[in-house]
């Protein structure tokens, strides 16, 4: 292993002598020639004929005791074993000399090459042809092959040459004693066509016909191997015209070179389209319109986009597809996740259900303070209040939703209801109190698939500057709702009962000595002054109380 080739001979004595063969680490993937002599006396190595080493006082003849010859290992020591060929073994019952090991090493480099020019694509043997090395060497042949004898091994390269056939150059190759070397050479008129699916790359089996055109003339091929050979004159242009039961026509236009007449031509026919709708909703079943469809396909060998279109406001969008085919579908929209999946295209519909990447929105501003006025006062029925927010979008129903109207930390509303139809959530509470105070409306909203969605919203609850009044009857009305103006000229009017009461007991006399007295401090032209006024009060009195009980009355 670490490069170096030993000899070893056991002398009579049970002795071990060794003898490093090459003096020097050997030459990865080099050949050489080795010679080992021993006379009972002198073990001698040589290498490429020449000697490198000698050991003496090796003595005692070689006996049918020793050790048998082993050539590529010691004896059963692991780790020593040979890595490489040995060729051409040779064990002779006498000591050589010198010149007899250098007449077999020159031997030995007297090798043979044979060279064969062979069809690319029948395999048969070409007759004549010629070889130029890259040293300059030339040789022809009119047998099919080329014997070259009395060569050294060694690294070659050459150029072999036929007529009607493209050149081959054969790179280097290493020529180790006698080598045949076929090297196969392909026809300029000849283009090895292969007829290919497509979308699957395979062959087409069924009936292909096809039309070559060239001016001007017209032939007619047919096959059902999916390989054609085409006889065509190189330098020369042509039209390839392929056709097949099921499949597009494809016309292909090439000057044949001889880079072409290596290399052949790759056929490739699509089947016929159909057309086919693919559907877009999402998971409530709602069709989604401008959602982007992108079709891909195998196309050569190689995943490519064939077709892309927006779904419309009916969430489809037509192609013209191939049944029977995998086709890879990206379809995506702002708003939700993209979905890639491909398909075997089975029929001539095709539906996607895409699932939104983002929560529901809601129509309003997401914060601030509103003002709220309470149109009620302390005394009367509490006001019911309603909350509402507009869903979006406004067709679709909510799996879970809530309105939380808080007073601080407290939780005031009373009533939540959905109109799933026109979208709108609505929550309502009684507020009696008569008195500013801020709440906070808090909307949460959950449509299946979507993410939930919060809002908060602040309101300012103030004391009234317009106000409503709903009357039970008029006199309670009189009693607690009259201003100051009407209470007054109530208590003028009782002032002017009293004395109306004391003038007429002046009028009618009496003996009571205190009621004299009063009568007797009114004058007598007041009498016509109190029952004027008087009527004025009656009357208005009588226009109060004739209203209907119940009946509002806005001040």
């Amino acid at each position: 292993t670490d490069g170096n080739l030993t000899a070893s001979i056991r002398g009579g004595s049970s002795a071990v002598h060794n003898l490093d063969i090459l003096g020097e680490p050997a030459i990865l993937n080099n050949w050489y020639h080795y010679v080992m002599t021993y006379d009972g006396i002198t073990l001698k190595s040589y290498v490429d004929g020449t000697l490198t080493k000698e050991a003496a006082g090796v003595t005692g003849a070689w006996t049918a005791t020793w050790p048998p010859i082993r050539f590529g290992n010691y004896e059963d020591l692991a780790g020593l074993d040979f890595e490489g060929w040995l060729d051409e073994i040779l064990i002779a019952n006498r000591t050589l000399d010198i010149a007899e090991i250098q007449n077999l090493y020159e031997e030995g480099r007297l090798t043979a090459l044979k060279i064969i020019g062979r069809d690319a694509r029948t395999n048969a043997i070409i007759p004549t042809f010629n070889v130029t090395f890259t040293n300059g060497s030339f040789y022809s042949t009119t047998t099919g092959n080329i014997t070259l004898t009395n060569w050294t091994n060694g690294n070659y390269s050459f150029t072999i040459r036929a007529n009607n056939y493209i050149n081959n150059v054969v790179e280097e190759f290493e020529h180790i004693n006698i080598t045949v070397k076929n090297v196969l050479l392909t026809a300029k008129n000849e283009l090895d066509v292969n007829i290919r699916d497509l979308q699957t790359g395979a062959l087409i089996t069924s009936l292909v016909n096809v039309t070559v055109q060239s001016n001007p003339t017209e032939t007619y091929h047919n096959t059902t191997t999916g390989n054609l050979l085409l006889n065509l004159t190189s330098g020369e242009s042509y039209k390839l015209i392929f056709q097949a039961i099921n499949y597009t026509v494809n016309d292909i236009d090439i000057t044949l070179t001889d880079a072409q007449a290596i290399s052949g031509l790759t056929a490739y026919l699509e089947k016929n389209a159909t057309a086919v709708t693919i559907n877009v909703k999402d998971s409530s079943g709602d069709a989604i319109e401008a959602a982007q469809i992108q079709i891909y396909n195998y196309v050569n060998g190689n995943l490519t986009l064939i077709a892309q279109k927006s779904t419309d406001v009916l969430g489809a969008a037509t192609f013209n597809l191939i049944l029977d085919t995998n086709y890879v579908f990206n379809i995506s929209k702002t708003g939700y996740t993209t979905q890639t999946s491909t398909v075997e295209l089975t029929s001539t519909g095709l539906s996607f259900t895409l699932v939104p990447s983002s929560g529901i929105t809601l129509d309003g501003p997401t914060t601030g303070v509103n003002h709220l006025y309470n149109p009620k006062n302390t005394t009367l029925a509490p006001q019911f209040v309603t909350f509402s927010w507009l869903v979006v979008p406004t067709n679709e129903a909510l799996s879970s939703f809530s309105i939380n109207i808080y007073n601080g930390s407290t939780v005031l509303n009373t009533t939540i209801s959905y109109n799933s139809v026109g979208g709108t959530i609505y929550a309502g509470y009684n507020f009696s109190a008569y008195e500013n105070k801020t709440i906070i409306v808090k909307y949460a909203f959950q449509k299946d698939g979507y993410d939930e969605v919060v809002f908060n919203k602040g309101y300012l609850i103030l004391a009234p500057t317009n106000l409503t009044i709903t009357a039970q009857n008029a006199r309670q009305f009189a009693a607690n709702n009259l201003p100051l103006a009407l209470r007054v000229s109530l208590w003028v009017f009782l002032t002017l009962i009293i004395m109306l009461i004391l003038a007429s007991l002046r009028i009618l006399g009496s003996n009571n000595v205190i009621i004299s007295l009063l009568v007797s401090i009114i004058p007598a032209w007041y009498l016509a002054l109190e029952l004027g006024a008087l009527g004025a009060i009656i009357t208005v009195m009588i226009i109060i109380f004739i209203r209907r009980s119940g009946e509002s009355v806005s001040i």
